[in-house]
């Protein structure tokens, strides 16, 4: 019994610890960066859905496409909304790092995600009469939303703490030196 709580308290310090040699140390994504990560999936998913319908040979794009590009960009000012709410909750909760950083950090996201749910809602807008035999545009369409997604999803993954964390830690000196 002994062995098992000094491994629950071990893995209890290493989780609590926000740098440090342990490797489980669970790395929290802001609610920006979630949002971020499941609109470029839905772009994704998107893009391998449609362009296979949409390429320029086509006549026209069919309509189950148009009303799931539709479907999706409804879907966004929801998420970008849900992740407001959820970057307030966590603007409220205590934090270890500094308030003035914390601060200037969620009010840049803020702005980010009310700009996008404005944006969003303007393509939505514009993008609704245009017809189903301008072809090149959706194929367009398509593989720009595919490509942006894909883009998103690199430089998320290349600049997050996750993927900094794998890398060789420093040699520590000894205090006899």
């Amino acid at each position: 019994m002994s062995s098992d709580s000094a491994r629950n308290n071990k893995t209890a310090r290493c989780t609590a610890q926000s740098t440090g040699d342990c490797p489980t140390t669970v790395v929290q994504q802001r609610p920006a960066q979630t949002l971020v990560t499941r609109e470029a999936w839905g772009g994704i998913v998107y893009g391998c859905l449609t362009l296979p319908f949409t390429t320029p040979a086509a006549t026209a794009v069919p309509e189950w496409a148009q009303l799931f590009g539709l479907a999706l960009l409804a879907a966004a000012p929801v998420l970008r909304l849900a992740c407001w709410r959820a970057m307030i909750a966590a603007g409220l909760s205590a934090s270890r790092r500094a308030a003035a950083a914390r601060l200037d950090e969620q009010c840049r996201d803020e702005r980010r995600v009310r700009r996008g749910a404005l944006l969003i809602v303007g393509a939505t807008v514009v993008l609704l009469p245009i017809p189903p035999t301008w072809v090149r545009f959706w194929f367009v369409l398509g593989m720009v939303t595919t490509v942006l997604a894909l883009v998103a999803l690199v430089t998320q993954q290349c600049r997050s703490p996750a993927h900094l964390r794998f890398r060789r830690p420093r040699r520590r000196r000894s205090p006899a030196r």
